[in-house]
Parts: structure tokens; sequence; C-alpha cells
């Protein structure tokens, strides 16, 4: 019987094995999960091809650096899909530098 662990990894290759194929790529930005979703990623050999880059942004202060407005911390909190629109709008335009 597979672990909940191994569930994960399986779903994660197979995710990295389809943006592979289909030549899709991709960045993350994570506060609570603390980098591990790029982690699962590139668990997956060929996985460089696809991943451009990876942002911890954890504490309130990597959140403002990244382009999240501090009174939307405030307002709505730092878990909250205020945070997570502001964060994709930081994405985009670092994802070119990449």
């Amino acid at each position: 019987m597979e672990t909940r662990l191994q569930l994960v990894h399986e779903a994660y290759r197979a995710i990295t094995k389809a943006l592979i194929e289909k030549n899709i790529s991709i960045t993350t930005m994570e506060s609570c999960t603390a980098g591990l979703i790029a982690s699962l990623i590139t668990d997956t050999e060929g996985s460089s091809a696809i991943l451009r880059g990876a942002y911890i942004t954890y504490s309130n202060q990597a959140k403002i650096k990244a382009g999240v407005p501090s009174e939307i911390i405030e307002k709505f909190g730092v878990y909250s899909t205020a945070i997570l629109f502001q964060g994709k709008s930081f994405l985009p335009s670092i994802s070119k530098v990449l």
C-alpha cells in the first residue's frame, strides 16, 4: 500500500512530465509551503527545462518585496486570495528575466 507521501510524489512526477512534454514553463511563488512545491517538481529528471524559478515569500517582508502591498496583508491576512492575486502580478515580470 502506498503512503500519502508516495502518492504526492507520483502526482508531481506526472504533472512535471506533462509540463515537459508540452514544453510549458512555470515559476512558483510559495509561502506556507516554503518551497515544497518547487522541490517536488525538481525531483523529476528534466524539470530544469520547465521550472524557470522558485520564490519563497515566507515572511511579510518578502511578500512586500515581491509586490504585495502591506495594506493588503494587513487587511486580508497572509493566507488570503488577495495575497495570491497580488503575487500573480509579480511572477510574470520576474519570469521574463529568467
